[in-house]
């Protein structure tokens, strides 16, 4: 096993000043408030770019192969034939959106997913995808060809989960019950913080954090998790350490778009396609099945509880499964693409409001049940607008 399925403030952000401010350090594993906005607009424009030229798949592969060679902290990564050798097996070839392929002679390559299996390999994740991850949550300005590679690299990643789940229906589907979990390293104040930030903020949208196009490995067990956080598991012990550390296990439910809202952006959308790909089983691609993984592509959560247990300390959080992220987007004119985001953003919006508030009627927590009763009818005063 591989430490895809654990983060640590050590290696990215003083989580407390995040909490308290939605500010953090260059480097951190989420984004809040408008952060999230800030990220997406530098990078849209990006991705528009890749898929509207996408037939230039060589020259985009080249662009990363010397992207990867001339960073820094990369710069060991094709240092020995064997990985240059591995980066050309598993990513140099030539993929497309299982819908919009045209060129029958390519088909073939839909059923292999080596993005996807690169990704869950020690090689793969830790020479290449570690380091993408690091840069999408990289905080300071990114050059232009930066983005460029980086959307490239995850349009690679994209097509395999989009042709998985295209071909092997159920992989994003998940019960009621389902909770995947990560593993998280702290401070002991920094946990203390969390609480005090679930505490102080009386605005739903101030527990809302990201990482826009980053990818989380999950998995549907739980243990896994524990065992990459280092908690003590069955032990009933406090997780900590002599630096005053702590371990956080991250509980995260997953739903998809409730059907009706689904239906008002498709009748006014049609053409846009909506899938499952942010939360997809890949155990079955994964060169650790046993893993029992689940791949988050791009998250974005809602923060709805923090508990410290004898066991282990949690943070419950919530995510919808979908997205609009596929090239017929890209078909749209700007104004277009901008008011069907807003559309879909406001959707789930009120999909989000709605799972949170009966959450918390479930836990006869009064308090929260009317934040989120107050934010789901602004929710649901703004579509009426827009409909």
């Amino acid at each position: 096993m591989i430490s895809r399925f654990r983060d640590s403030t050590k290696d990215h952000f003083n989580f407390r000043s995040w909490s308290e401010s939605g500010k953090g350090s260059n480097d951190t594993p989420f984004f809040s408030g408008e952060g999230v906005e800030v990220r997406m607009k530098a990078i849209r424009p990006k991705i528009r770019e890749v898929r509207q030229s996408w037939n230039n798949f060589e020259d985009y592969i080249s662009s990363l192969r010397q992207f990867l060679l001339n960073s820094k902290q990369e710069k060991r990564i094709f240092q020995k034939e064997k990985e240059l050798h591995l980066f050309d097996t598993h990513l140099n070839k030539f993929r497309d959106w299982i819908d919009r392929d045209n060129r029958s002679e390519k088909k073939s390559i839909q059923e292999d997913y080596g993005a996807v299996q690169f990704y869950t390999s020690r090689n793969g994740y830790e020479l290449i995808f570690k380091a993408m991850n690091e840069k999408f949550r990289d905080k300071s300005k990114l050059s232009e060809d930066d983005f460029k590679n980086l959307a490239f690299l995850v349009e690679l990643l994209n097509i395999d989960l989009y042709n998985y789940n295209e071909l092997n229906p159920g992989v994003s589907v998940f019960r009621d019950s389902d909770r995947v979990y990560r593993g998280l390293d702290m401070s002991q104040d920094e946990f203390k913080s969390i609480m005090k930030f679930m505490t102080d903020a009386s605005s739903v949208q101030q527990r809302y954090i990201s990482t826009p196009l980053g990818f989380l490995s999950t998995s549907l067990n739980r243990d896994v998790a524990v065992n990459f956080s280092g908690q003590k598991n069955g032990e009933g012990e406090q997780s900590s350490d002599k630096q005053g550390r702590c371990s956080v296990i991250l509980e995260i439910h997953i739903i998809s778009l409730d059907p009706d809202l689904l239906g008002i952006y498709q009748d006014r959308h049609p053409s846009s396609i909506v899938s499952p790909i942010c939360a997809t089983r890949i155990e079955g691609l994964s060169r650790y099945p046993q893993e029992r993984e689940v791949l988050l592509r791009g998250p974005f959560f809602q923060v709805l509880d923090v508990k410290r247990a004898d066991a282990s300390n949690i943070v419950e959080l919530m995510m919808l499964d979908c997205n609009r992220d596929h090239p017929t987007t890209a078909a749209l004119s700007e104004e277009e693409d901008k008011s069907a985001r807003y559309l879909f953003r406001t959707l789930v919006h009120v999909n989000r409001y709605e799972y949170c508030k009966n959450f918390y009627l479930e836990r006869n927590r009064k308090d929260e049940v009317d934040r989120y009763q107050n934010a789901l009818n602004a929710s649901k005063r703004i579509l009426d607008k827009l409909l």
